[in-house]
């Protein structure tokens, strides 16, 4: 069992390495946004989102048609 004493120091440092952590990941984060156009991720990202509108709108298209069928 952990003594006391040493309860203290080990609570410390988990809170500091998940601060510590925290702050990496938004870093890496921010860095990641402000180099996103110069690396080409923009580019990525904009496929990716594009895919997604497309599908959407075709899954709108087929709703509404099943839907007239239904109703038609």
């Amino acid at each position: 069992m952990i003594r006391h004493e040493l309860r203290r120091p080990v609570i410390s440092a988990l809170i500091f390495v998940a601060a510590t952590l925290l702050i990496l990941a938004f870093g890496m984060a921010a860095l990641g946004a402000l180099l996103a156009p110069q690396v080409g991720w923009a580019g990525l990202w904009g496929a990716v989102t594009d895919f997604a509108a497309s599908t959407a709108a075709q899954a709108r298209a087929e709703g509404w048609a099943a839907l007239s069928e239904r109703m038609g």
